[in-house]
């Protein structure tokens, strides 16, 4: 891995690239201070205890898409994406559009709304244990919409975390 090269292109890695670079750093520092510091009983268990760390990572990936998004055009309809992916599975499948050829304009500014809240409140989610649970509906909503579009990628890696919220939650009690 050419980390210079990785470093110089961070500002225009998708999502999904800035989430497997966390999760190598997450697990590589969890590795390296579970061998070198790490209890002997919890030294094999070294994944495990990587759990917060990654819903973590995710966590930050989602508040910055967020945040982002807020800082870029996705909310005027001339240059957001949210068209596109209204209009993909339209086409795609062949559904009947009762506005005509294209989504209109308030539509593509309620959709922009949506994905952004739904990405800040589930980033901040992500970070509080006793609401994490809550970033799971919220966040996987947004990803049984894009994974047939296309998102598939970021959809898996990130529904995987999702479920480790789930886990950690298990294994709490809660």
């Amino acid at each position: 891995v050419n980390l210079g090269m990785l470093f110089d292109s961070w500002p225009g890695l998708a999502n999904h690239s800035n989430v497997l670079v966390l999760l190598l750093l997450v697990h590589l520092g969890n590795a390296f201070w579970e061998a070198r510091w790490g209890r002997s009983g919890s030294r094999g268990r070294w994944l495990e205890s990587s759990n917060p760390l990654c819903i973590g990572a995710l966590g930050l990936v989602y508040f910055f898409a967020g945040v982002h998004k807020m800082n870029t055009g996705f909310l005027d309809p001339a240059t957001s994406c949210t068209r596109t992916f209204l209009e993909r599975p339209i086409r795609r499948y062949g559904l009947p559009m009762s506005w005509g050829d294209y989504v209109p304009d308030s539509l593509v500014v309620v959709g922009s709304c949506v994905v952004i809240v739904v990405e800040l409140c589930s980033g901040v989610l992500l970070f509080r244990r006793r609401w994490s649970w809550a970033a799971v509906p919220l966040a996987l909503s947004l990803h049984f919409y894009l994974s047939p579009i296309g998102f598939y990628d970021f959809s898996g890696i990130a529904t995987s975390i999702l479920f480790l919220v789930l886990a950690e939650d298990l294994r709490a009690g809660g």
